[in-house]
């Protein structure tokens, strides 16, 4: 999967930015660092990638995004 399929996905499944993380219950964020991993066609996010409210303190765990829950969940 390419750019043009992580586009396509985020455009299907419209994750929330302000969902929170299963681990540290901030806001995901992923607006800034989802990807996908080996052509599956799940998106994919660092939590707190691009550092929480630019101190560079983020939990860093990696979650996927469940469209049918709505949620971000542990990856």
């Amino acid at each position: 999967m390419d750019h043009t399929d992580v586009q396509r996905l985020l455009t299907e499944q419209q994750p929330d930015p302000a969902a929170p993380c299963p681990h540290c219950g901030k806001p995901v964020r992923e607006d800034k660092n989802v990807f996908v991993e080996h052509g599956v066609p799940r998106l994919i996010a660092h939590c707190g990638g691009s550092a929480f409210d630019n101190t560079g303190d983020g939990c860093f765990e990696k979650v996927a995004w469940s469209p049918d829950k709505g949620a971000w969940e542990p990856y």
